[in-house]
């Protein structure tokens, strides 16, 4: 689950992930709640979670810059990939109705997304993510794959990662904040490279 308070809205996601034994992972599911204050069209306010979702879960699972003789290597969509049509999870989008003064909506699910995510992973496999983009595949580029060392029963998990007590908030919201900073930041590097070229 991931919480914030951004561009005058309440934004709070929950990930639902499938953790394999080899540690490959798969987003199945995320399910968006907004209180964005008074809203008029609802239809587009689903249409910007919803891209706002996918353009940071690609962030999260496929954002590698990489540099070689002092250049990025990504150019273009051929080798900076955009989630594919198959790789899309279900994005559920829930709008808290009340007559307070309007809010943002378009950027606030980009930054917490991979925030959802890597706690749905930590809540599957016991083991943090700490770097982005989240190694999907199982292969490492620089840890070890997410589902080594996984001692459950259900080595293929399927974990829908909620939130408990309001008591947890002090725990996760230092990793939370992190992990959307560290989301922002990431998309911050790559609309500036990507202005330079």
């Amino acid at each position: 689950m991931s919480v914030q308070f951004a561009y005058g809205s309440y934004t709070s996601q929950v990930a639902e992930v499938e953790v394999a034994a080899d540690g490959s992972v798969k987003v199945k599911r995320i399910v968006c709640a907004l209180d964005c204050g008074m809203y008029v069209n609802p239809d587009t306010i689903e249409a910007q979670v919803q891209g706002g979702t996918l353009f940071g879960l690609t962030a999260a699972l496929h954002g590698s810059i990489t540099f070689k003789d002092g250049r990025v290597e990504q150019s273009n969509f051929d080798n900076y990939l955009p989630m594919r049509i198959d790789e899309v999870p279900v994005v559920e989008t829930h709008l808290i109705k009340n007559a307070e003064a309007p809010g943002g909506v378009g950027e606030a699910p980009t930054a917490i997304v991979s925030a959802a995510v890597t706690n749905a992973i930590f809540a599957a496999t016991g083991k943090r993510v700490r770097s982005l983009p989240i190694d999907t595949n199982g292969r490492s580029r620089r840890v070890q794959p997410i589902g080594e060392g996984l001692n459950r029963p259900e080595r293929a998990a399927r974990i829908l990662f909620l939130f408990q007590a309001s008591s947890d908030w002090s725990r996760y919201s230092d990793i939370l904040w992190a992990a959307m900073m560290t989301s922002t930041l990431f998309l911050a590097c790559i609309f500036c490279i990507s202005s330079v070229m």
